[in-house]
């Protein structure tokens, strides 16, 4: 939970600085979303999904009423901060700003591919089975890991002269 007051925080220090920070006024509401998200599934916690006490999956079953909540709250972590990086990439990259531009896109990438698979795993294609928890953390330190990059440096970013 305090990840995302931390979150909704850092969405309101983002929308304040210059648009050529993240050059759009879009990843800030990403993140105050993705703020929200985080929050809501701190609130709405989940049992263990389809995992037995002694570690091994069971066949997928559909949410429980508890579970779906703590789902819905994830949508804008894991396709919001995605968003945010790839938007905030490409305006990276119309400021002549290639290292910022592919961390950003590259970034983008790997959580929308993590997640497209830990979803898969979690909806219980077989082979992917055993990898749905690792994939899902790999998304998640991979958009916190973004994220916490982009903030200083858009708080560095000199303002666009008039």
């Amino acid at each position: 939970m305090t990840a995302g007051v931390l979150y909704i925080a850092a969405s309101g220090g983002l929308a304040g600085q210059p648009r050529r920070s993240v050059d759009s006024r879009v990843s800030p509401f990403l993140l105050a979303a993705a703020g929200l998200g985080l929050f809501g599934s701190g609130v709405l916690v989940t049992g263990t999904g389809n995992e037995r006490p002694d570690g091994t999956r069971v066949e997928a079953q559909p949410p429980t009423r508890e579970e779906a909540p703590h789902d819905l709250c994830a949508v804008p972590i894991f396709i919001g901060i995605p968003a945010a990086a790839d938007i905030a990439g490409r305006g990276f990259a119309r400021h002549q700003d290639g290292a910022w531009a592919r961390y950003s896109r590259g970034s983008a990438i790997v959580m929308a591919l993590c997640f497209a698979l830990f979803s898969a795993a979690f909806a219980g294609t077989g082979h992917l089975l055993a990898w749905g928890g690792a994939l899902q953390r790999i998304s998640i330190l991979s958009e916190f890991g973004w994220v916490t990059a982009v903030c200083p440096r858009c708080r560095r970013t000199p303002a666009a002269p008039d």
